[in-house]
Formats: C-alpha cells, structure tokens, sequence
C-alpha cells in the first residue's frame, strides 16, 4: 500500500477493520513528507516554529511515580523521549490544546512517525465529564520500530474513554468539540523509550 493516494488507503483500511488497523509505510529518509491535502489538515506541523510552545509534557511523577519524559524539538520533528518506572506509576504522555473546530468533521487522525516499537497511544479530549473527572479518550497507533519513517491512521471510532488510565463508561468522542489531543506511552515495561513525530493531521470520512 506504499504508493496508495490516501482516498485509496482509508477505502483499503475500512475493508480490513478499520483506519487504526493500517498504516503507510515510507522509507527512512521522507520525515517531512505531506499528506495528501485533499484529504487531510495539518493541526501540528513540526516545521513551524511555533509548534514547540503548544506541547506540554506530563509524567507520572504527578501521582508519586518515578518516569522521566521530555520533548526535543529540531529538524521539522518533535522527538518525544525519556525512561518508564513503572516502580509506582508507569506512563509519560505529551500533549498540545487544539483551535475549536481543528477535528469538526474528521474520522481520525494521520501521524507521521519514526518509532521504538513501544505501544504508544494518541489521546484526545473533549470536555467530556464523568463524576470523578475528564475524561480521556485513547487509541493505540500501530507502528512497528524496523518499519523508519510512517504514516499512520487512527480512527476517532475505535478511541476507549479512560479516566487515570482506567476504561470507563462515556458519551462516544465528539471530534467537533476536540480540545486537546496528545501522545501517551503507559506499558508495563520499565525502559527507555523515543518516538519522533513530523506531524500530525486530521483525517476526513472514507470515501
């Protein structure tokens, strides 16, 4: 599927279970490559340099945990890092708000990035509530570490509400009141991890 048009790619994902079961692969030297802008818009694009100052990171040591996690920003990619402890917590995320409307009327999102083989997962918000607190909405991306640089689609409709990492019962996502989307990484394993991200772009409805 390396040379599909992305309309060709979202029909091909449909038929086999879904956008967050498939993936573009493109060969290690094409991190900023753009998508296909008849389907898609960007809503975080690491060559800008006001990129940087929209992401924030968030590690578990704001619940007594011990992992360790940062952003690095250069040559048109944000380099997402750092070492799980799962001693006590066990997850490191990253995350930027988004405009009102970024996410109106999309299906999912398209990444495009350069892995460790580690199960990270894309998080949005928004401004869903449960008694206890906001919820979070989280999809794992399938990205395999010997695969370099890829394309990766997430479909809104597979997202599982969490609240503190645990599934809970919510009102589906509502890609028209997104605020806030982000990456997590909350395995079992203790270790260190990197993901490197070019950007990130919303995916309209298959064709």
């Amino acid at each position: 599927m390396n040379n599909l048009p992305l309309t060709s790619l979202l029909a091909v994902c449909s038929l086999v279970g879904g956008l967050a079961a498939c993936s573009a692969r493109a060969s290690d030297g094409e991190a900023a490559a753009a998508p296909d802008a008849a389907d898609t818009r960007r809503i975080a694009d690491f060559s800008d340099p006001q990129e940087p100052e929209r992401w924030r990171v968030m590690n578990d040591d704001v619940m007594g945990g011990r992992s360790e996690g940062d952003a690095a920003f250069n040559d048109g990619r944000m380099t997402f890092f750092g070492d799980i402890n799962t001693d006590g917590g066990g997850f490191s995320s990253i995350r930027r708000p988004l405009e009102p409307g970024a996410l109106a009327g999309a299906a999912g999102v398209r990444l495009r990035v350069k892995a460790d083989g580690r199960p990270y997962r894309v998080t949005v918000r928004d401004g869903s509530r449960i008694r206890r607190g906001e919820v979070q909405f989280r999809v794992p991306i399938d990205a395999p570490a010997a695969e370099g640089w890829q394309d990766v689609a997430v479909a809104f409709a597979d997202l599982e509400p969490t609240f503190h990492g645990d599934v809970v019962d919510a009102e589906p996502f509502d890609p028209a009141a997104a605020a806030e989307i982000g990456l997590i990484l909350n395995d079992t394993g203790d270790g260190p991890f990197r993901l490197e991200v070019a950007w990130i772009a919303a995916v309209s409805a298959a064709r």
